[in-house]
């Protein structure tokens, strides 16, 4: 890769994203700061030689964090579908998210978490995460200087049979797209 092709992929992974949560889609406007981390584990051995490190074939932090900014609970509902009870009268338009009512009611629901650059027509600087763990937590703050609010969301990837996580294209012999409704990539058509 020369400096020039280095730099129009450099410009096409950076800029606006887009998330896709199962089959929800959380827009570039409601997104603040993403990121994935990934940490294999490593095991030790003392030997007379000394300490030998190896890879363990685990997973020492494997997790999402997403900031979205909230609108009120509303923005929250398609999330924690499971937590969410809609207004009832015709003079409350705003439903509610409670967290804790139940016995587990949203640590057990499992989804893929795809992450896609807005600007880009293929899947080439996707991060596709298999399966991630709704977090069952709220963490936000209310800002005195007049910050907007917004909810931070930890997601813990889940291994399986493909791994963890994959950076780049879901296909590997054609230009493709996700698709959240189907939750799998799509040929472009030619």
């Amino acid at each position: 890769m020369n400096v020039e092709e280095f730099k129009k992929a450099l410009a096409k992974q950076n800029g606006p994203k887009e998330v896709y949560l199962g089959q929800l889609v959380i827009p570039q406007d409601m997104l603040g700061d993403i990121a994935v981390k990934y940490q294999g584990g490593t095991t030790e051995t003392e030997t007379q030689g000394g300490t030998i490190r190896r890879p363990s074939g685990r997973a020492d932090t494997s997790e999402v964090t997403l900031t979205l900014y909230l609108a009120g609970p509303e923005s929250v509902k398609a999330v924690y579908a499971g937590l969410y009870e809609a207004a009832s009268g015709a003079k409350q338009t705003v439903g509610s998210v409670t967290w804790g009512a139940g016995a587990c009611a949203s640590s057990a629901t499992t989804v893929p978490l795809h992450i896609h650059p807005v600007c880009e027509a293929n899947d080439d600087f996707d991060v596709h995460v298999y399966s991630v763990t709704l977090p069952d937590s709220f963490d936000t703050t209310f800002s005195a200087s007049g910050d907007d609010s917004t909810l931070e969301l930890t997601f813990q990837m889940n291994r399986t049979a493909k791994g963890f996580f994959r950076y780049g294209p879901g296909l590997k012999d054609k230009k493709g797209k996700y698709d959240p409704q189907t939750q799998t990539v799509k040929p472009l058509e030619a």
